[in-house]
């Protein structure tokens, strides 16, 4: 099956599951007559619905699903997981997406690594160790860089220009919203110094086109919808995270890392320093081995690479089997996909 065919084979298998939705009843219980597999609903909590996680997570979902077909498939098949029906579901973003995990309300979750991280360790406000603990990965997604993006006109040139300025820390709930805080100290800053609001990143770019406000962070793949749509009427720049105070962050918040957007990636916007860290699906320890170790094998296919290189432009060509190890050793790989990794060769036997 060509490239062509596998994509829109994946296509109508998403509109047949609804995109990035499906409604509840009905596809939990037993299979039907003639189903050689029962049907197992599985959900990913991912992000808001102006953000990146929500659309890759209902990509990844119709690429990894199967609800009518059983038995195993090749890899140049598209088929997903026998009886697996798995969707989005939007949410805040990172830390919602934890408490949704933790508390059994989903199976599996989209998440920041250094807040996974953080959460697996007992060091997350709001989610005992014990809780933490139980997390597992599939596998790194894409990389996240942070972005500092202020309004042109306000002549805001370094991090200390905040200071008197009304600055969004991300929707409450964000990963973006709690790592914020830690950004404004590491370059000696205190959050008592600007005026802060929780906007999220379609909130904010409204709000700097109502001039009503001066910057906003953000914790995103890149390019983001939202600064790109602000960059190519000219109307923002990024802030370089670098020196002194970004070395002081990445020893802070580990695993982020030094990393750079580059020159093109928005319009009008040069080469920019910052940090970057993964974008993690996470699971829990009790999930069922066999279960996750199909989901890995469905997720690094090639008919899912496909997939989401034609339909999640530009995420869908940065999910790349290369980077599935970054940021995987807190929280550790899940059993079943350490099995898929091992086989792959990535892993020792």
């Amino acid at each position: 099956m060509s490239a062509p065919q596998r994509s829109a084979s994946l296509t109508r298998r998403r509109l047949m599951l609804g995109a990035g939705g499906l409604a509840l009843s009905g596809f939990a219980g037993s299979a039907r007559a003639g189903e050689a597999t029962p049907r197992r609903f599985f959900r990913i909590s991912s992000g808001t619905s102006g953000g990146m996680y929500y659309p890759l997570a209902g990509l990844i979902g119709a690429a990894i699903s199967n609800p009518t077909q059983g038995g195993k498939c090749a890899v140049e098949e598209v088929c997903g997981v026998a009886g697996l029906v798995a969707v989005a579901l939007s949410s805040a973003g990172s830390f919602e997406n934890l408490e949704r995990l933790v508390s059994r309300r989903v199976e599996s979750a989209f998440c920041q690594a250094d807040l996974a991280m953080r959460c697996a360790e007992g060091k997350l406000p709001g989610i005992p160790l014990e809780l933490g603990q139980r997390l597992r990965s599939i596998g790194t997604l894409f990389p996240e860089y942070l972005h500092v993006v202020t309004r042109r006109s306000a002549n805001i040139r370094i991090l200390a220009d905040l200071v008197g300025k009304r600055v969004s820390f991300g929707g409450r709930g964000s990963g973006t919203d709690r790592d914020a805080a830690a950004f404004l100290q590491s370059f000696g800053m205190q959050e008592s110094s600007i005026e802060r609001v929780n906007l999220s990143a379609v909130q904010a770019a409204r709000a700097f086109r109502e001039g009503t406000l001066d910057a906003f962070f953000l914790i995103s793949g890149a390019p983001a919808n939202s600064v790109t749509a602000l960059a190519q009427d000219n109307l923002v720049t990024l802030l370089p995270m670098e020196g002194v105070g970004a070395r002081h962050l990445a020893e802070r918040r580990p695993p982020f890392r030094s990393s750079v957007i580059q020159s093109g990636i928005y319009p009008h916007i040069p080469a920019t320093s910052t940090l970057s860290v993964g974008a993690l699906w996470l699971v829990t320890e009790d999930l069922d081995q066999e279960l996750v170790y199909e989901i890995t094998r469905a997720l690094w296919s090639q008919p899912t690479a496909d997939y989401l290189i034609e339909n999640d432009r530009p995420i869908g060509p940065q999910v790349s089997i290369e980077n599935a190890l970054d940021d995987t050793k807190t929280p550790p790989l899940h059993d079943g996909a350490q099995r898929f990794y091992r086989e792959q060769g990535m892993l020792p036997a």
